[in-house]
């Protein structure tokens, strides 16, 4: 089970680098309110890739599911887009 945060994780970041930014946040909007409305055999049926249901049988999925929902209502979602290159190595110039 601890397992399937990373996967989601992933397979969100690969929705996101598959497409433009505008249309990720579309497909990122869509699987959250998805999530949020427990519509969880849409998200297996259509927004999971043929892949991940290959690594993750839809039975574990539906459990990753039932999982974060025990877990409680979230209570904010910070929407973040965009890269960053800066970097912090220590040194001051």
């Amino acid at each position: 089970m601890k397992n399937f945060i990373p996967l989601l994780l992933i397979s969100v970041s690969f929705l996101m680098s598959a497409c433009g930014s505008g249309e990720a946040n579309k497909i990122v909007d869509e699987f959250h309110q998805k999530l949020d409305a427990k519509e969880y055999d849409y998200i297996c049926d259509n927004m999971l890739s043929e892949d991940a249901l290959e690594a993750t049988s839809r039975e574990e999925w539906m459990g990753m599911f039932t999982t974060l929902d025990s877990w409680g209502k979230l209570k904010k979602r910070k929407k973040q887009s965009g890269f960053s290159s800066k970097t912090n190595n220590g040194i001051k110039r």
